[in-house]
């Protein structure tokens, strides 16, 4: 679909394409490939779409409510649509409704309910939800504290590029936190999330030079 034109695009979507009509959202809400940015718009397609059972505007369409665009903020219909997502199986769906369980965005706070849904999101190779299971394990929130276990998740997230994940691990194997402590291993993750250029990332790093 994304080397359609916009035209063709639109046409598809008119003739109940679903994976169009999505398409078409995400176009108008990013103001991209042929389409001035209108969050109305963006918001009228993912309807049609997410109506029709199509998760991916299901989610968008959540965040939609969730910030504003096109819409009346309503954090709670947010959730109504990122639930409708996560029950299809949509990876970034199930850690954006276990983000609002952790939080209480929109609902409760239900930790136990967060992990699950960050579990599934994690299973699938999501990388923040890899790294959000990993602080659950080592906070022991939701879960039982464990050590081990939030190290191998935040390897995991670290592994698909998460920079808050890669600095978590270095500090494991600085400190021998869930893994033996090793500092060659400790520099080579701090020196991936440094890369980003966050200050407390740099002090780590530079500071592991000196060990």
């Amino acid at each position: 679909l994304l080397g359609r034109s916009f035209e063709e695009l639109r046409k598809q979507a008119e003739n109940g394409d679903t994976a169009a009509m999505a398409e078409l959202g995400g176009r108008y809400r990013n103001g991209v490939h042929g389409a001035t940015k209108d969050f109305a718009e963006a918001v009228k397609w993912y309807q049609k779409a997410a109506l029709h059972g199509n998760p991916k505007a299901q989610y968008a369409l959540g965040v939609c409510y969730q910030r504003g665009e096109g819409v009346l903020p309503d954090d709670k219909e947010g959730v109504v649509w990122y639930r409708k997502a996560a029950e299809q199986g949509y990876a970034v769906a199930q850690y954006a409704l276990g983000f609002c369980y952790y939080y209480g965005v929109g609902m409760p706070r239900d930790f136990g309910e967060a992990v699950a849904w960050y579990r599934k999101a994690a299973e699938q190779g999501c990388a923040i939800a890899q790294y959000a299971l990993g602080v659950c394990y080592y906070c022991g929130t939701g879960v039982t504290q464990d050590y081990r276990e939030a190290a191998e998740w935040y390897r995991q997230a670290a592994e698909r590029g998460n920079t808050v994940a890669q600095y978590n691990l270095g500090l494991c194997y600085f400190k021998g936190i869930g893994v033996p402590q090793y500092y060659v291993e400790a520099y080579r993750w701090a020196n991936l999330a440094a890369a980003q250029g966050e200050q407390e990332y740099i002090k780590l790093r530079d500071g592991l030079t000196r060990v």
